[in-house]
């Protein structure tokens, strides 16, 4: 889908950019892009809510108008058919390849389906939103037929990439600024942003997002494999339990009880093994000094990592890497 349509899409002069604002200007959107005049209705609730990592991310709900506000920048892009999507005072109607982007705190579209109602009995689209949060990107697909509608949870992905997120903010503050060539750059930041997304996934530099509470959906060792797998990426760090927990979007004390009911032991004892692992492929595999791999596997000094080798395996590590040369 990315590759097929998005991406293409973001360098098309045919396809739409709108930006969520108290005023939606109706001059230059194309003929198949119309708005509609929807005042907001009824109370507007103030809502506090903890979502993933422990982000409490203060929203406001219209439930009269089934509009929310968030705390987070968000990214909505028809991918097929028509949607009805709300925006504060207005209905947009786009078609497939309308980007819409929804700054902080501004009104919109809270539950599907995004059919208006002479859509509802024979319509149909698919949306795929994207979030950022301060450490990745989440996005997934949502669809609407004839009434129905599905957050398809099963093709999600979270995506822990740094610069995907400065790239989807200044995304944000170029669409909020405006100003001339202004839905110029935010497409050009677009294919950046999209084209690293689907270089990710296709690497498998991803995972499915487990928000805290519903942690339980981790099945057959997905946790500790992520966990695993992290821990290997960034053995060169000097690891901590918060950095790992932030990279499941999980608090210090949930990803830590998470991880002894996973895997029976403490994230230390997983990481301790995990560095004596990659130690021993070091020694066997490379000419590296001790000094070197000491440091390269994210321990304070050379003296403390020939203890815990020796402590763990067995004997020391210049020994050992005698021992399988032989």
């Amino acid at each position: 889908m990315l590759h097929v349509n998005v991406i293409p899409w973001t360098q098309s002069e045919q396809r739409c950019l709108v930006t969520a604002r108290p005023t939606i200007k109706t001059e230059g959107l194309p003929h198949d892009v119309t708005l509609d005049h929807r005042p907001l209705n009824g109370k507007r609730n103030i809502v506090k809510i903890r979502h993933l990592a422990n982000l409490r991310s203060f929203t406001a709900n219209w439930p009269d108008s089934n509009q929310q506000e968030m705390a987070l920048p968000k990214l909505a892009c028809v991918v097929s058919g028509r949607a009805d999507y709300l925006l504060g005072d207005y209905c947009l109607h786009a078609p497939e390849g309308t980007f819409i982007l929804i700054p902080p705190h501004a009104p919109h579209h809270c539950k599907g389906p995004f059919l208006d109602e002479e859509n509802l009995k024979d319509g149909e689209c698919t949306l795929l939103f994207a979030y950022a949060y301060s450490h990745g990107i989440f996005c997934w697909f949502s669809r609407s037929a004839n009434g129905n509608h599905v957050n398809d949870r099963a093709s999600n992905y979270l995506i822990p990439n740094v610069a995907a997120v400065q790239i989807f903010n200044l995304v944000m503050d170029e669409a909020v600024a405006g100003g001339e060539q202004s839905e110029a750059v935010c497409k050009s930041l677009l294919f950046a942003f999209f084209t690293m997304l689907a270089r990710d996934i296709a690497a498998e530099r991803c995972m499915s997002v487990i928000p805290q509470e519903h942690a339980q959906a981790f099945t057959n060792g997905d946790f500790a494999h992520q966990v695993q797998n992290y821990i290997k990426a960034n053995l060169h760090k000097r690891l901590k339990v918060e950095d790992a927990a932030g990279h499941m979007y999980m608090s210090g004390s949930h990803f830590s009880r998470m991880i002894r009911r996973e895997t029976g032991v403490s994230f230390v004892e997983l990481l301790t093994r995990c560095r004596m692992e990659r130690a021993q492929e070091l020694l066997k595999e490379t000419d590296w000094t001790v000094n070197f791999i000491a440091g390269y596997i994210g321990l304070k000094s050379t003296a403390y990592f020939h203890d815990l080798f020796q402590h763990r395996v067995g004997c020391a590590p210049i020994e050992y890497r005698r021992k399988f040369r032989k």
